[in-house]
């Protein structure tokens, strides 16, 4: 039998393209394809690949018809620029509209936006043409990251489904749907015949981890690509099943949602996807930058009972509470907005004010530190007054009960200071929207800050 080994080359292109040390071996007509997905440096990647060529060099491919490829460098400027920016240079969520977005990926024939940049798109569409020349009949993409545990699939397919379960046989290892587009591989990659792709994540990334990524490699060489991946079969769902199952197994441990509920999730669950910027992750650990300023503000005095002149908010977000201020009137219920859209120095110089009182470290109780405030985005509301006894008055009761029905639900709830960060709050109401809103209320136990990393984890940063 003719020997084939393991041997390394470069691709050289300008700064926007790939730059890469290609490992190669075998010259089956089946791919397994790894790209580093390395969003930043880690000093175990050397290592990683070293111990890749040892490990494989002796391994014959050509008997099951395979080769396998790994690029183990692409340049970081272009997939730096993955992270999707605001016109204030503010890493944000990729899915809303901005004028330099273009529908570029579908989700279930709903087009979502996409933030791929020239410089990114230039890069992939090398690392596409070289692929290509390779001709390989069929290819699996394995995207290697270090930020999460377990297996991301944004296809849901039935050669999908024989991949995961493929590598997956044991079904020991967390295996989540992401929603490609987002500027992410996967939506690149989503349209190109005869290939997969999918992420196989290990956060604690080191020499004893990389077994969980080389025995994978190892299914791969073995199974029969034709019959075992891109063939349909009796277990094969439909790929509205195959999501919503893995939709489910993604919730959080004390989150459960009964099967006859599960349709009505999924369903507001596909309606916020579309709207990120709502959902925006904003507390201790995720911040705004200093000029992050929504561009949709609006001075609300005259529409609304306020305490403080100049009070604003974002436009979107008038809608609804126009109608709930109409609704709480009815009931001789009266709404007061105390405080509302604060700038990052605004929200600076009230977080000093906080530590000259308290002291450092129980001012971050009760305050955010600049940049960690819901208010900067222009949808947070404080009703009424800020005392803990709001929750006890008839507005503190029906704010608790009936907020959700308007897009708004309580920040930081009662009992969840040790998750949130923050000391309760009956008066902090943030607006995410209606299908949001009532995913929180009803099924996420009013938890918002659950929700959002949740609703986060399952998006492509």
């Amino acid at each position: 039998m003719r020997k084939f080994f393991i041997f390394l080359y470069c691709f050289f292109y300008f700064h926007n393209s790939i730059i890469a040390n290609v490992i190669i071996k075998g010259n089956g007509s089946f791919g397994i394809i790894l790209i580093d997905g390395f969003r930043k440096s880690n000093p175990s990647k050397d290592l990683f690949y070293s111990e890749l060529v040892k490990r494989y060099e002796s391994i014959i491919l050509e008997t099951n018809n395979k080769s396998l490829v790994c690029f183990s460098q692409i340049n970081d400027k272009a997939f730096d620029s993955y992270i999707s920016y605001n016109e204030n240079n503010v890493v944000i969520s990729r899915n809303f509209p901005t004028p330099d977005r273009k529908e570029k990926a579908f989700f279930y024939s709903k087009p979502i936006i996409t933030s791929l940049n020239e410089e990114t798109e230039k890069c992939l569409t090398d690392f596409l043409d070289t692929l290509h020349s390779m001709k390989f009949k069929k290819k699996i993409i394995i995207n290697l990251d270090t930020d999460f545990d377990g297996i991301e699939i944004s296809d849901f397919d039935y050669e999908s489904q024989n991949l995961v379960r493929a590598l997956n046989p044991e079904k020991n290892i967390k295996v989540k749907p992401v929603i490609k587009g987002s500027g992410s591989i996967e939506a690149f990659f989503s349209t190109t015949k005869d290939t997969l792709i999918i992420s196989i994540g290990v956060k604690d990334f080191n020499i004893e981890s990389f077994e969980q990524i080389f025995s994978r490699i190892d299914i791969l060489i073995k199974i029969n690509f034709s019959d075992d991946i891109f063939k349909r079969n009796e277990n094969c769902k439909s790929e509205e099943d195959f999501y919503s199952e893995l939709l489910k197994n993604s919730l959080p441990e004390n989150i459960g949602i009964e099967d006859d509920l599960f349709n009505d999730f999924k369903i507001r669950y596909s309606q916020i996807i579309t709207n990120e910027e709502l959902l925006l992750l904003v507390n201790k650990t995720h911040h705004l930058n200093n000029d992050y300023i929504p561009d949709d503000l609006i001075n609300v005095d005259s529409l609304f009972s306020v305490i403080r002149p100049e009070t604003m908010l974002r436009k979107i977000v008038l809608d609804d509470l126009l109608i709930m201020f109409n609704d709480t009137k009815k009931q001789n219920i009266q709404l007061k907005i105390i405080s509302s859209y604060r700038s990052f120095e605004s929200q600076k110089i009230i977080f000093n004010r906080w530590v000259k009182v308290l002291g450092e470290k129980e001012a971050k109780r009760v305050s955010a530190v600049p940049g960690a405030s819901q208010h900067q985005l222009g949808t947070a509301i404080d009703f009424n007054m800020l005392e803990e006894s709001l929750e006890k008055t008839e507005v503190g009761v029906w704010l608790l009960k009936n907020s959700f029905k308007y897009g708004f639900v309580l920040s930081y709830p009662k009992g969840m200071e040790s998750f949130s960060g923050y000391k309760y709050e009956p008066w902090h109401y943030r607006y995410i929207g209606k299908d949001a809103a009532y995913i929180v209320y009803s099924y996420f136990n009013n938890n918002l800050e659950l929700f959002l990393q949740w609703f986060w984890s399952l998006k492509k940063q």
